[in-house]
Formats: structure tokens, C-alpha cells, sequence
């Protein structure tokens, strides 16, 4: 949901991003937190988090969502590339076979 400017931990609730930005080496993250009585009551809980760590927690980068967009359209292009191939190769096959080759 980055189009919202939050994230949802596996049972779907809200992660919320915190103020301020945290910057690791040149990139600037923005860090998204859970409420902590929602971790509480969770029951996947220690499947999230360790004994020690009270909230669910998400460092983003701040332009990831550039990055979720290529992904997105570099999946799209290579299932037509591949889509594109395969019938490249059905084509040759049954030309093949038309002809006896």
C-alpha cells in the first residue's frame, strides 16, 4: 500500500511511517512502525518479532516506490518476451513440419 504511504504486517495491520528520515550511507529510508498493542495482541507475534522488540518495523527507501514500478513493468515485459518466444518457436516448429524439415 505505498500509494497510501503505509504497510500492512502479515495479519494486515497498519504500519505508519515515523517522523524524520534516517539516512544509511547515501540513501535517505523512511522508517514505517506498527502500534505496539496491536503486536501485543497479535497471535503471529513471535513469528514477527523477537521476545525483545516491541513493534513490527520497515525501512524503506524513500523513492522505493520507483523501484517497486520497474519490477513491476520488467515482469510484465519479460512474460511478454516470453509469451513472444514461445510463439516464435511454435511458428518455426509447425513451419518446419508444413515443409518436412
Amino acid at each position: 500500500m505505498a500509494d497510501a504511504d503505509v504497510y500492512r504486517c502479515p495479519p494486515g495491520k497498519l504500519l505508519r511511517p515515523t517522523e524524520g528520515r534516517k539516512t544509511n550511507g547515501n540513501r535517505i529510508e523512511v522508517r514505517y512502525v506498527s502500534r505496539k498493542s496491536d503486536c501485543d495482541a497479535c497471535a503471529l507475534r513471535s513469528r514477527c518479532l523477537s521476545a525483545k522488540t516491541p513493534t513490527r518495523t520497515v525501512q524503506r527507501w524513500e523513492h522505493e516506490a520507483v523501484l517497486d514500478r520497474h519490477r513491476t513493468r520488467m515482469k510484465a515485459s519479460n512474460a511478454s518476451s516470453a509469451a513472444a518466444l514461445i510463439s516464435a518457436i511454435q511458428i518455426s516448429c509447425n513451419a518446419r513440419l508444413a515443409f518436412g524439415c
